[in-house]
């Protein structure tokens, strides 16, 4: 009778603990579609980083900058203010 004390108790106590994994497992985990990086502020928030244009050279990924581009070839991010 000790033996199908066990399995109840074990029963009892496993089931939810796995149920309760599977589900913060099943929670945590990208959705179909979604990148799974980090959001990152946009290029409009005043958290993005400001890229000099006469610099010649991103700060944001230290990219070449192309004279005559708005963007910085490598990342994107903007190349300042039109002069």
């Amino acid at each position: 009778m000790t033996g199908f004390g066990f399995l109840v108790m074990l029963a009892v106590l496993a089931v939810p603990i796995l149920l309760t994994g599977g589900l913060i497992a099943l929670m945590t985990r990208p959705m179909p579609g979604q990148s799974s990086r980090p959001l990152t502020a946009g290029p409009g928030s005043p958290a993005a980083p400001a890229v000099e244009a006469t610099s010649g050279v991103c700060p944001h990924c230290s990219a070449k900058l192309d004279a005559d581009g708005a963007h910085c070839p490598q990342c994107g991010a903007p190349a300042g203010a039109a002069s």
